[in-house]
């Protein structure tokens, strides 16, 4: 999920390479080693975006006695290859985003849809809600902040909050993992590397914010 002044975005990033068509709402993509088929996932994109909502409107409720804080949330698709080249048809391109450098012929993630200003002046996302509320709510329905860019090898770990940060930039201190998280890394790596040609996943069991009442 995004928060920008424009809103909050649920997106969907899809990182297959190639050439995409699509038949229907059905969508292939033909890269150099084979043919990826998947669903347009738009669609359930934003069922889950309409879900996501009514849990953050109900933490709302319970934190701050009315959900009229919490804006719609809107879904989105990202196509992040850096060599796709998209054949959509206008309708499925509905929502569907490209890298900004624009190669792929679809609408730019950042130019075209998260760097616009909103559309009403009285939808605006401001700072005091995603910097703060935000992130209250999310701990409410038992959602956290994804730690994976905090990673750097297996050896180290950054420390969540940083020490300054500009517009572009953060700095944090790094701090060397215990020898059983650097195993628990590697072996995170190694199963995610026998994924690409199995389908095996790796799940991270954290211990979870349950939900009162």
């Amino acid at each position: 999920m995004v928060a920008v002044p424009a809103g909050l975005f649920l997106i969907e990033i899809k990182s297959h390479p190639g050439e995409l068509r699509n038949t229907g709402s059905t969508w292939s993509f033909r890269g150099t080693d084979r043919v990826r088929t998947i669903n347009n996932p738009l669609h359930f994109n934003d069922a889950k975006s309409k879900d996501l909502r009514s849990q953050l409107q109900w933490a709302a409720r319970k934190l701050y006695q009315s959900d009229r804080m919490v804006p719609r949330i809107e879904p989105a698709v990202f196509l992040s290859a850096p060599d796709l080249v998209s054949g959509l048809n206008e309708v499925q391109r509905i929502r569907v985003y490209g890298r900004d450098d624009g190669a792929s012929g679809l609408n730019r993630i950042w130019q075209d849809f998260l760097g616009l200003p909103p559309d009403r002046p009285e939808r605006r996302v401001t700072q005091e809600f995603s910097r703060h509320r935000l992130p209250q709510l999310l701990k409410a329905i038992g959602i956290r902040p994804s730690t994976g860019h905090l990673r750097l090898g297996d050896a180290w770990k950054m420390e969540p909050h940083p020490l300054d940060a500009g517009a572009s930039w953060e700095d944090r201190l790094p701090r060397r993992r215990s020898v059983l998280e650097s195993r628990v890394a590697a072996l995170c790596a190694r199963i995610h590397r026998l994924s690409m040609t199995h389908h095996v996943e790796c799940v991270a069991i954290l211990e979870p914010v349950k939900r009162a009442g």
